[in-house]
């Protein structure tokens, strides 16, 4: 159960007498339109179940004040039906909750096959409704079907209302046989009552292969963990011209992003790993960092597009035809695969700044950039005149995609929707030449960056003293190879001088041997004589010329090996030269390009200035405010290159005016539900690739992405960015995370905790139970604490390890930064706010206000009162209608106490204001913490309520610093806090509220 029936939902009680299908004064059908009537079946209270749960699981342990409090005021229901103007059931539209089913399942918890006996009770539910609710339909078969509906889920509450409907909706007649999307829409907060957003989502990922973001995101901690806030070589490394995008958002040229800011857009562009994290506390940039990120992306996909120059044609593969449930036909064009992939989905649980995002995006500051311009006149048309480029789509709900296909595309009374401007593009060649003009615009933008880069890098070069090392190394090599080139040498002339001396001795033997052969006999005759007169003189003659013979071999032998030993020397001594000649060429290319480095190295100095990452810059105390190499010149043609891939994306999608005619016509029939291609995946991301080549970026709330991107797969999206993600519970992303490629999550675990309305106690057990650890504890996790710790580079603080840590702060003025800085954020956070304190207004204190509180509410009467007095005193400083003041409380009947004493002051202004302009500015101005993630003001009231006897829930209210932290960071100019400081001065982290801010007892 994720959420309540409550006043939200306009509902009546059923009887008899008040059926609205059958008062026709009130409920008129006419020619062209009728009603249907939806209505909430078997409604009980939330306890209940909780009650039941917690004796069939043995639980001994009292439910926490605050979950009996949510528990017992928030109502849930069987499920939800449609009842035509005409009394009848229309078939199919049965919406069934699964909470009152589980809660009769609770003895099986561990046991059943949940997911086919799930099925089973849907299906018997659909074929009783049907049989039960036939023909005409009256309260008593509403009551014998809810009795029914409690026989087969095994559980009946003891105490409901069998029925109640909701104010009829009128539809077209030709809708009527088939309910409209929006008819049976079941999102916000009526889908809440009958079942998680998430459990089919969960259901298909566990029957499919895993993607790379889900196992990273769903594994365990990284093991190498490189802690950015000390590791400054990584930083350096990160921050490198190499790894600057050459595309930037067009914010003013003077304004660069924070150091970890860049750090963190070229981290995520760059990891290797599919998800990154950033931790964003409040003021720091998060939205600045995403436009930059977004950027990028455009222009990257732009860099492809200009591929395409001489054949545009050939950007498109094929086409499919589609046929919609009006049996209209239509096409998908597939796009070539380089260009795919560039898709951008920014999804929160926080529908506020899902909608910030959109509505920000388009209508951004670009004042100093006369060429921002995409689609201007159609982006005005949707959004306001302030509107300069068609960048986003706020996507979900069927109402929202609704809007937008209206305005987007068939407004009747519009002339200035993307299809009518499809209709009447210029001819064929014009098209053809402004395309190519737009491609070498981009071309030439990129080469103004390239040149500024190139220098940058050149520069780098020789900062980082890689090219001296490496010169130095050389010499060191050419020292040592001439070392040896001269023993060589020194071993060949030795080897020469060995082997003449060799071959002169030799000469000399051959001549003793010839000597001693001429006193030889020459004949035999002449040798018997010798024989017989002089036989010694004979022998001594044949010994010596054996002797010399034996003498010359060995001789020869020496000298062979001498010749031998001088070849492979010269062969040697050749190769050293060889070499010696070749290091000098690199030693002299090298020394060249030092010099030419060195002299970039100057002229970068002078040409980015104060951003030029010289080991002053590190060490300058202002170093996280600013980034290497973002001067106003480089930003300014970073900017210039992004607005031109804008102009590239247009000239391309007026280039194919006739393809994107049908596709985007068909992508209308997707979001709005009439088309029957969901199970074609390659339909279903066609038309997307198609709708994100005109529209970057489309933002939803992920209890809306699985309805959104039906039949959408495994990472079918390009890129998931996850904004406040500190606030949505960890099961909330997977089916978001599982159909991406590249996932950068974006949040703050200070921040407000994911809302869990399941009794901790319950928790506790099933987890006990099937020995889950605490680390996948839903209670205790966010996307932003799981993302956090799969990410390898992020920061410790306060003992918890967070992902890119985002440090510079430019939103509170103090001492709300100062507390927030020491409570939640161990310091280090950096104080960047700009000027503009108000002088006039009374100091942020604490209103040190004591009372009683009456029965079991939270509220205090003098503490309430006394807010009502100080913002009567703050109205009088201030020319708007409203003030600009935001009361908060950690307690939900704090804040509803507040909200109507509020209103009856508001009441009793001279100029009152309009009833619904009241009730919007207390919507949006008054309520608990959780409502104001997101959000800021000039002066936030935190009104605390409770009296001594309820330390139990001061102490609830202060176990982490997040609901304190949220209160003071929402507030740019004052803080006042108002309760007793007696009670909340002692509890954790007031404690530094308390001693930081001055206490005072009236204004």
């Amino acid at each position: 159960m994720e959420g309540g029936l409550s006043s939200q939902v306009l509902a009546e009680n059923l009887n008899e007498a008040n059926l609205p299908w059958s008062d026709k004064k009130k409920y008129p059908d006419s020619e062209s339109h009728t009603y249907q009537h939806t209505v909430y079946i078997g409604i009980f209270y939330a306890i209940e179940s909780m009650n039941t749960i917690r004796k069939v699981l043995s639980i001994n342990e009292s439910f926490d004040p605050e979950d009996v409090f949510e528990l017992r005021s928030q109502k849930t229901c069987y499920g939800k039906l449609i009842i035509d103007n005409q009394g009848k059931y229309v078939e199919g539209t049965l919406s069934l909750s699964s909470f009152p089913w589980a809660t009769g399942r609770t003895s099986k918890l561990f046991q059943s096959n949940w997911s086919t006996e799930l099925f089973d009770y849907q299906q018997k539910a659909r074929e009783l409704c049907s049989h039960t609710l036939s023909g005409f339909c009256t309260l008593e078969k509403l009551r014998e079907l809810t009795k029914k509906l409690g026989e087969i889920a095994g559980w009946l509450p003891k105490e409901f209302n069998f029925a109640v409907v909701s104010r009829g909706k009128q539809i077209k007649n030709a809708e009527s046989a088939n309910v409209s999307d929006e008819t049976n829409e079941t999102e916000g907060t009526l889908q809440q009552i009958l079942n998680s957003f998430f459990a089919v989502d969960l259901e298909e990922v566990l029957r499919s292969a895993d993607s790379a973001a889900l196992t990273q995101y769903l594994g365990d901690e990284s093991t190498r963990r490189i802690n950015l806030n000390e590791d400054q070589g990584e930083l350096r490394g990160s921050l490198s011209a190499d790894n600057l995008p050459v595309g930037r958002w067009p914010f003013p040229p003077h304004q660069p992003l924070s150091l970890m800011q860049q750090v963190a857009v070229n981290m995520s562009l760059k990891s290797k790993n599919p998800l990154f994290s950033v931790n964003g506390p409040p003021g720091t940039g998060k939205t600045t960092l995403l436009r930059d990120i977004i950027a990028a992306i455009v222009t990257d996909r732009a860099e492809t597009l200009c591929l395409y120059k001489a054949n545009p044609e050939k950007a498109f593969v094929t086409s499919i035809e589609i046929l919609s449930k009006k049996k209209f036909k239509g096409e998908a064009w597939v796009l070539d695969t380089p260009l795919t992939g560039r898709g951008m989905v920014v999804a929160s649980s926080n529908n506020v700044a899902v909608e910030n995002v959109s509505r920000e995006l388009p209508v951004s500051d670009v004042s100093h950039y006369s060429c921002a311009e995409y689609f201007k006149q159609i982006a005005q048309s949707i959004y306001n005149e302030n509107a300069w480029g068609l960048l986003s789509a706020d996507l979900g709900k069927s109402k929202k995609n609704g809007d937008f296909a209206r305005e987007f595309w068939f407004h009747p009374q519009k002339t200035t929707t993307m299809k009518k401007y499809l209709e009447n593009v210029d001819i064929k060649s014009q098209r053809k030449r402004e395309w190519e003009e737009a491609v070498e615009r981009f071309q030439e933008c990129r080469r103004n960056v390239d040149k500024l880069l190139t220098l940058a890098k050149e520069a780098e070069s020789a900062l980082d003293g890689k090219l001296a090392s490496q010169l130095e190394k050389a010499n060191e090599q050419m020292e040592g190879v001439s070392s040896n080139f001269s023993e060589c040498q020194k071993l060949l002339e030795d080897t020469q001088r060995e082997y003449s001396q060799i071959k002169e001795k030799k000469g000399d033997v051959l001549e003793n041997r010839k000597a001693v052969q001429s006193l030889q006999p020459r004949f035999l005759v002449e040798k018997w004589i010798m024989m017989f007169k002089n036989p010694k003189k004979l022998k001594d003659i044949e010994d010596k010329i054996l002797r010399y013979t034996s003498e010359l071999d060995d001789l020869d032998i020496a000298l062979s090996n001498k010749e031998e030993q001088r070849r492979n020397l010269e062969a040697e001594c050749k190769e050293k030269a060889d070499e010696l000649k070749r290091l000098e060429g690199e030693r002299v290319a090298l020394s060249n390009e030092l010099t030419k480095f060195e002299e970039s190295f100057e002229k970068a100095k002078r040409r980015f200035g104060d951003f030029f990452p010289d080991e002053i810059f590190w060490a300058d105390n202002k170093l996280q405010t600013v980034s290497p190499w973002a001067s106003s010149e480089l930003n300014n043609a970073r900017s210039q290159l992004f607005l031109a891939a804008l102009h590239v994306h247009e000239a391309f999608v007026k280039f194919h005016s006739e393809k994107f005619q049908k596709c985007l016509s068909s992508f209308m029939d997707l979001i709005q539900g009439n088309l029957d291609e969901y199970g074609n995946e390659t339909v279903m991301q066609s038309l997307w690739e198609d709708f994100f080549m005109v529209v970057p970026v489309v933002s939803t709330t992920l209890a809306s992405f699985r309805k959104l991107f039906k039949g959408m797969g495994r990472e079918s999206l390009g890129y998931l960015f996850i904004d406040e993600a500190g606030q949505a519970q960890p099961q909330a992303a997977v089916g978001a995370v599982w159909r991406s490629k590249t996932v950068i999550v974006v949040g703050d675990p200070m921040q407000i905790e994911p809302i869990f309305t399941v009794p901790e106690v319950i928790v506790d057990r099933i987890t006990k139970h099937l020995d889950i650890s605490e680390k996948w504890n839903p209670q205790c996790q966010s996307v932003q604490t799981l993302a956090d710790r799969a990410n390898s580079k992020g920061a410790m603080i306060n003992g918890r390890w967070v992902g890119c840590p985002l440090r510079v702060h430019r939103r509170c003025h103090n001492p709300m930064f100062e507390i927030a800085n020491e409570m939640a954020y161990d310091n280090l956070m950096i104080f960047a706010t700009g000027s503009g304190l108000r002088t006039d207004l009374p100091e942020s204190c604490w209103y040190d206000i004591r009372g009683n509180h009456l029965g079991d509410q939270k509220w205090i009467s003098e503490q309430c009162l006394f807010v009502v007095q100080l913002f009567r005193q703050l109205k009088k400083m201030f020319t708007e209608q409203f003030p600009p003041v935001c009361v908060i409380s950690p307690f939900r009947d704090v804040a509803r106490r507040i909200k109507g004493l509020l209103r009856t002051e508001i009441l009793k202004w001279d100029a009152k204001p309009e009833k619904d302009v009241l009730e919007k500015w207390l919507k949006d101005s008054v309520g608990t913490v959780h409502t104001f993630q997101g959000k800021e003001n000039e002066i936030v009231i935190m009104l605390l309520g409770v009296d001594g006897t309820q330390m139990g829930s001061a102490i609830w209210a202060a176990e982490t610093p997040n609901i304190l932290n949220v209160a003071l960071t929402r507030a740019k100019q004052r803080v006042y806090i108002v309760g007793d400081e007696s009670v909340w001065g002692h509890c954790n982290h007031f404690g530094v509220a308390a001693e930081k801010l001055p206490g005072k007892y009236e204004i």
